[in-house]
């Protein structure tokens, strides 16, 4: 093993960098929970897919204890928008 590996940073993974779309929806539903039979929420499901199959995103009550119509943004999801590397 060569000790010039790498590490993987947030937002980059074995397919490449995550796309500009994904950081906006984070920003977003942080500061407004999106409906999830939003217009938005459809014309970007790709994005919110992603997002959730990540665990940046959920409609888990942030009680733990239900689950509401809204995408909310996850800690984990925080973490990744605020630890992002920009321009990477």
């Amino acid at each position: 093993m060569s000790s010039t590996r790498s590490r993987l940073k947030v937002g980059q993974g074995y397919f490449g960098p995550l796309p500009d779309d994904i950081w906006a929806l984070l920003n977003l539903v942080q500061d407004y929970p999106l409906a999830v039979s939003s217009n938005l929420a459809r014309e970007a499901a790709g994005t919110v897919a992603l997002a959730a199959s990540m665990g940046w995103i959920s409609c888990v009550d942030p009680d733990g204890k239900g689950f509401s119509r809204r995408w909310r943004i996850t800690p984990e999801g925080a973490f990744a928008s605020r630890n992002r590397e920009h321009g990477t």
